[in-house]
């Protein structure tokens, strides 16, 4: 049984600190992608307006962005919980799945920011850090146990009053994609999917990156006997045929030197092969975070579950 245990308000820095540390974060991220020069047009004030900044700052006084602790098994896991402005009803609601291991790539402001996007127009959201991550026990498995993390989100959602369950939907990011497919897999039924960047081949990964290859040796319990086996139990586009028949988003950069957009363009061949409802948007001169293309990114993922909300 899942049960919710506290939850609690977020302190923030100043906007002015914190767009100076994202300055900093995102020069080195899109130099490594070799896009600088499309940064230098778009600094980070213009990827995260002030306005946005206030309007979390809102939620978070509102007591509308809530950090939260729930158990999974026998851990305790730190997530966060943001909802719709106004009088509580029946929304439908989203399930995040965080991209990164342990603290790399945790939810922080950046991601609350679109958390707070989504809720503005209705959507309740939840998402996690997994065990292993900031404030949660427990050994992150990178695709083993911490799925049940992501898993057991849902009985949290469903048991709220203000949460429609008919219209529940799955938002994963990167490591988040492959999360999402695993629980897919093990039975979560959203209304519809979009995925950024989602990691669907990790044998390729391994191949490509030393360093991701390290990642998987020290967080996968099974990848020492067996790596190939690990990785390919771990990516979906190994078994495509056993996802469920779900509406599907798939966003990707063309230049994601993190993620090739090549995962991403085979994963909708396979679905479309399959008969499956799939569609693929690439963005020209985007990295692995898509956030020369924030906004847009954002529109669509919130279209997307829209258009698959049922009455």
């Amino acid at each position: 049984m899942t049960v919710l245990l506290a939850s609690e308000a977020l302190p923030l820095p100043s906007y002015r600190s914190w767009i100076a540390e994202q300055e900093r974060t995102l020069r080195q991220e899109y130099e490594w992608s070799g896009l600088r020069a499309a940064l230098d047009r778009q600094p980070a004030e213009s990827i995260y307006p002030a306005v946005e900044f206030a309007a979390l700052e809102q939620a978070i006084s509102d007591d509308r962005c809530l950090q939260i602790a729930y158990t999974s098994g026998v851990e305790t896991i730190r997530g966060f919980l943001v909802l719709p402005p106004g009088p509580a009803r029946r929304s439908p609601a989203v399930v995040y799945a965080r991209g990164g291991s342990l603290d790399f790539g945790s939810i922080g402001i950046g991601s609350l920011l679109d958390f707070v996007r989504l809720a503005n127009s209705d959507y309740v959201v939840l998402a996690t850090q997994y065990r292993g991550g900031p404030g949660s026990t427990g050994q992150d498995e990178f695709g083993g146990g911490d799925v049940d993390d992501l898993l057991n989100l849902i009985p949290l959602l469903r048991a709220r009053a203000d949460v429609d369950p008919r219209n529940i939907f799955a938002w994963g990011a990167s490591r988040g994609g492959m999360m999402t497919m695993l629980a897919l897999r093990q039975g979560f039924r959203p209304r519809a999917v979009a995925l950024r960047a989602p990691m669907l081949d990790l044998n390729e990964t391994a191949r490509q990156r030393d360093d991701m290859r390290a990642n998987f040796q020290e967080l996968m319990p099974d990848y020492p006997p067996d790596p190939e086996a690990a990785l390919r139990r771990r990516s979906a586009l190994a078994w495509a045929q056993l996802l469920p028949p779900l509406p599907m988003l798939l966003l990707h950069g063309d230049s994601d030197h993190r993620v090739p957009v090549t995962q991403s363009v085979r994963l909708q061949t396979a679905l479309r092969e399959l008969g499956r409802s799939v569609e693929l948007h690439i963005y020209e001169s985007e990295g692995h975070l898509l956030l020369l293309n924030r906004s847009d990114y954002l529109n669509r993922v919130c279209d997307w579950f829209d258009k698959h909300r049922t009455n």
